[in-house]
């Protein structure tokens, strides 16, 4: 059949430009002057607009289009299909009637009438909303009217929620954002039960604030315990500069032991701030901080599974505060800062400490222009060291205060010479350290005088010390081979170390260097790499030779193998140092990865003196990650031991996760068990603690993207 094409220049007022609108059709008549009639595949063209129908009639005078049959618009990407529609061609309003439409970039309604205000308002009748394709999805939500601002969100009144095509859930007040990038707007909360806080409900709001920063605003509402607030903030104003915060504050109780009587103390208040910067001010000049911070030695412990912060760990009972400003310059870096250590302790005795560097101030720099390297290190701290204990046996408290001042100087001369078969690199570190102006109790040193680089030294309020540490290195050059199907290549290191013995027993140990350990030893480490097409693998293998000993020479046994191939990844990493008879630390982790499935377990045991903290600790993760499901097993325990051993694990918890995955929503069910014997309660009975946990996401709601992350990803271990 012959078609017709008709070309019109449509002039419209002078707030537009002329846009040409182009008519095809099988056949096409003019009824009246200036009033176009158009039947059969129909195709109207207008700039980014197209639109099909079975039949038309388009009013040029009145810049006018009514279309019937099997219509189809599409509007730049958003697509109308309905029965019949009116639609203005100069001012983009219209009406459509029995509507099936899409806004990008998953956004589907059906509606009986959709009136079209302009490119970026409609108004909708008997409307079914969805990110879900499909013509019974999964979920949508229902209203008898209905307004859509594109670019900002879709709001209505009487809504009801469905499950396919059950309600499941009324609200009198709906709205939900409809954008194509991120969007300030409530996602879909959080809900659960656990067994010291009862039934909550976690709502939360993500705050689009600009185009480099974010935050996210969160309340924990629990049926037996206060409100848990919750605030999340990213900043990034450069691309050299970083601010992440994040905030929690409960008016819960905090305890800790404070009475003779035996009895806690209890305050309202608890918190956990952690925040992590590093912001440029001039090209020279960075400010940075670390906190990691709680208000009580349980507040991990009671909260910590309901947290929003990600990737979050903190399993030593070990705190900081710190801000920090650095100057970088040829000779020099330069640091200034402010930081407090806190150490929590709970056995027989109750014990938090603060170490307070107030301030800290040092110089620094490795010099490789000289003749001999230099790295040289001078430091000065007034320092703070406070401790708080209470003895529950004897139900006593004791608190002490403790300042001074400590200046600290190394200098590390070294120098790498090639020889003919590998580099050797000798290298003598002279260390000085003076502790003075104490306000309290003198430490005691046992004065030694070894030589005139190491000598300790004891006077009325002033304690100095000299000493050294020798290390020299040989690193034979590589040693390699090409084969049909890989490559090989062997690394050798030798490494003698040696510092002289020294008293520390009545030392100060609050900063880092106070305590230099005496040493004499050799390492010898091998390192085999294997290099193919689609696999790789390395393996290092360490060993130390301790010449100070007595009892036993071979320390610190180590292997580390790793091996990636197109499908798999498997990494062995173990540790062993045996001290006397005696194991002082073990350390052995396992990890195989194989989509879709991932498996990591742990052992680890390190000689604690005190008997104060978990020192025997075993981790077993299994991860199955699909297209549909996710599945996640853990189980974490932990105990004391004063030998290698695998028993006494005291401390339990056990994580259970399935993750249903959709195209357009996912739901996660997370179920945790954690057995707590630690409290600061010494009389109470082992805690035993069960929290259920349902996750939702709709996309487009529950799922927001921020378009930085900072900090939130770990380096992958596995990459050789």
């Amino acid at each position: 059949m012959l078609r017709f094409l008709l070309l019109f220049l449509l002039t419209t007022s002078t707030l537009f430009a002329a846009e040409k609108v182009t008519i095809e059709a099988d056949s096409v008549d003019t009824p009246e002057e200036s009033v176009y009639h158009a039947v059969g595949n129909v195709k109207v063209f207008q700039a980014d607009r197209t639109l099909i129908a079975d039949e038309i009639f388009y009013y040029k005078d009145k810049n006018r289009i009514k279309a019937s049959g099997n219509v189809v618009m599409n509007d730049n990407g958003n697509i109308m299909k309905c029965s019949s529609l009116e639609f203005d061609t100069e001012d983009k309003s219209g009406q459509f009637i029995n509507v099936d439409a899409f806004l990008p970039p998953y956004h589907w309604i059906k509606a009986d009438r959709i009136d079209r205000f302009s490119e970026y308002k409609y108004s909708m009748e008997n409307v079914s909303f969805s990110t879900c394709d499909g013509a019974r999805p999964d979920w949508s939500f229902k209203s008898a009217k209905a307004d859509i601002t594109v670019g900002g969100y879709l709001t209505s009144k009487h809504t009801t929620a469905r499950i396919k095509d059950i309600p499941v859930l009324y609200a009198p007040y709906f709205f939900y954002p409809v954008r194509e990038d991120r969007q300030s707007g409530f996602l879909v909360p959080r809900i659960g039960f656990g067994s010291s806080i009862g039934s909550f409900v976690q709502p939360t709001y993500f705050w689009d604030i600009d185009v480099d920063q974010d935050a996210t605003f969160s309340a924990l509402l629990a049926s037996e315990k206060s409100p848990i607030y919750s605030t999340e903030h990213r900043f990034i104003p450069n691309s050299t500069s970083n601010i992440y915060t994040y905030l929690e504050y409960t008016r819960d109780e905090k305890r800790y032991p404070s009475e003779e009587s035996g009895n806690l103390s209890k305050e309202d208040g608890r918190f956990f701030i952690y925040n992590t910067s590093n912001f440029k001010i001039t090209d020279s000049l960075y400010l940075k901080t670390y906190i990691d911070t709680v208000s009580d030695y349980e507040y991990i412990d009671d909260f910590g599974k309901y947290t929003l912060l990600e990737n979050y760990t903190n399993n030593t009972d070990t705190y900081n505060a710190d801000i920090a400003l650095y100057y970088y310059s040829r000779y020099a870096n330069t640091e200034l800062r402010y930081s407090d250590n806190i150490q929590y302790s709970v056995a027989s005795v109750y014990s938090k400490t603060h170490t307070y560097s107030e301030p800290h101030f040092s110089v620094q720099k490795n010099i490789t222009e000289l003749p001999v390297f230099l790295k040289y290190y001078l430091s000065y701290d007034k320092v703070r060291h406070t401790r708080y204990a209470y003895n529950y046996g004897a139900k006593k408290e004791t608190s002490t205060d403790l300042k001074y001042d400590r200046e600290h100087i190394t200098f590390n001369l070294y120098k790498p010479f090639d020889l003919y078969v590998g580099t050797f690199t000798p290298s003598l570190k002279l260390f000085y350290t003076k502790w003075h102006n104490f306000s309290g109790e003198v430490p005691v040193f046992t004065e030694k005088n070894i030589s005139a680089f190491a000598k300790l030294n004891a006077d009325d309020n002033t304690l100095t010390r000299r000493t050294y540490m020798q290390e020299h290195t040989f690193e034979l050059n590589k040693i390699y081979k090409n084969y049909e199907s890989f490559n090989h290549s062997i690394y050798n290191t030798i490494t003698y170390r040696q510092t002289p013995k020294l008293d520390y027993v009545y030392s100060l140990d609050h900063i880092y260097e106070d305590r230099l350990e005496w040493i004499h030893e050799y390492e010898y480490s091998l390192t085999n790499f294997l290099t193919a097409d689609r696999w790789n693998a390395r393996l290092i293998n360490s060993q130390k030779y301790l010449i100070n000993s007595e009892d036993h020479r071979y320390d610190l046994l180590g292997t580390d193998l790793v091996i990636n191939s197109e499908n798999v990844t498997f990494r062995l990493n173990h540790e062993y140092d045996r001290y006397e008879k005696d194991a002082a630390h073990m350390n052995t982790s396992l990890l195989i990865k194989t989509e879709p499935f991932r498996l990591k377990a742990s052992y680890t045991f390190y000689i604690d003196d005190y008997y104060s903290e978990d020192n025997t600790i075993a981790e077993l993760t299994a991860e199955y990650i699909g297209k549909k499901y996710d599945l996640a097993l853990s189980r974490s325990i932990s105990g004391k031991n004063k030998n290698l051993a695998w028993k006494n694990f005291s401390d339990s918890q056990d994580v259970v996760s399935i993750r249903y995955k959709s195209d357009c929503w996912a739901f996660g069910l997370s179920y945790i068990r954690d057995k707590e014997t630690e409290s600061v309660d010494i009389n109470a009975r082992d805690k035993v603690e069960h929290t259920v946990m349902f996750t939702i996401s709709l996309r487009g709601l529950g799922d927001y993207q921020s378009s930085f992350n900072i900090d939130t990803e770990e380096e992958d271990p596995n990459e050789i």
